[in-house]
């Protein structure tokens, strides 16, 4: 008499896992303020940097205007905005991980090193998850037979 193989069961349990979802892309907002850039709103504290993932976008909103947004020298990505009042908005989506400065050009300073000081912030771009997947065993090896 043959047992029931497991194979199948195994299969039909395993299959939502080894299925990859697609991820969607996320807009963090930096805000612009007095001579500070945090993710949090100016009447919180401390001052955070955002930390997001390759794909998301930065959305700098400007609450206090006479500033700009220039990624500093000698990285990976480049982008630079105008020099916006209260109510503006810049954005940039980040594609490479890694971390990235930017400053305000009149109250920051590029260090020609890939950093900056003064009023200055920096995006760090986390790579993409690689979703995790199981090995499924080829069918023979979970069939289970009951020796005569």
């Amino acid at each position: 008499m043959y047992l029931r193989s497991l194979a199948p069961i195994m299969l039909l349990a395993c299959a939502p896992l080894a299925v990859p979802t697609a991820a969607k892309a996320d807009v963090v907002t930096v805000f612009v303020f007095n001579f500070e850039f945090s993710i949090l709103p100016p009447t919180q504290f401390p001052l955070v940097d955002p930390t997001i993932t390759v794909g998301d976008t930065i959305r700098w909103q400007w609450l206090t205007g006479g500033h700009n947004v220039v990624a500093a020298a000698n990285q990976a990505e480049s982008f630079r905005s105008q020099f916006l009042n209260a109510g503006g908005v810049f954005q940039h989506t980040f594609n490479r991980p890694g971390e990235f400065y930017f400053f305000c050009e009149p109250h920051g300073q590029d260090q020609g090193d890939g950093t900056a000081t003064g009023m200055a912030g920096i995006v760090t771009v986390l790579p993409i998850p690689v979703p995790s997947t199981l090995a499924l065993f080829p069918l023979a090896v979970l069939t289970v037979r009951r020796r005569r």
